[in-house]
């Protein structure tokens, strides 16, 4: 500062010196829009993938719907433990059967064809051999041991989990 105004500032209180002062100038504010029009572009692809992937994980949730209740059914079955368990796996697994696969085709197996068709339509794990030949023979025994009833239930429950349906 030069001495003219150094003296013209002599004998001020400190009021008087911070009213003297030029106000803070704030500078504008940032824009919150982008600068370009790639941007916005870039934006809407975005939204517009993220919406379409949320309306395909809502379709195949909604498709796989009677696969999670068919689930639900098979675990009551296992915790009540009755002696008729073959014969309800029998019935849950015809019942998810004739939900997803066309009626007419499956509504009519019985014995070995049906075994065959829960074979055909996942990877044939346990129906053929293992414990699933319990279903063949469910509607005519009450009884099974839990090694069996165990068995069967994990077999159900992979085969409701993995079956394809565009058999």
């Amino acid at each position: 500062m030069s001495d003219q105004a150094t003296d013209s500032l002599e004998g001020l209180s400190l009021t008087e010196l911070l009213d003297r002062m030029n106000p803070v100038v704030e500078p504008e504010p940032v824009a919150w829009m982008p600068q370009t029009t790639a941007w916005a572009v870039l934006g809407l692809i975005v939204v517009l993938l993220a919406a379409l992937a949320a309306w395909r994980w809502l379709r195949r949730r909604q498709q796989n719907r009677y696969r999670r209740e068919a689930l639900a059914e098979l675990d009551r079955i296992q915790a009540e433990a009755g002696p008729h368990l073959p014969l309800r796996v029998a019935e849950l697994l015809r019942r998810t059967a004739l939900t997803r696969f066309d009626r007419r085709r499956v509504a009519s197996l019985t014995g070995d064809a049906w075994l065959a068709f829960l074979v055909q339509s996942s990877d044939g794990r346990g129906f053929s051999d293992g414990p699933g030949r319990l279903l063949v023979s469910a509607p005519y025994k009450t009884t099974a041991n839990d090694t069996d009833n165990n068995a069967l239930i994990n077999t159900a429950r992979h085969w409701i989990r993995a079956h394809h349906a565009g058999v």
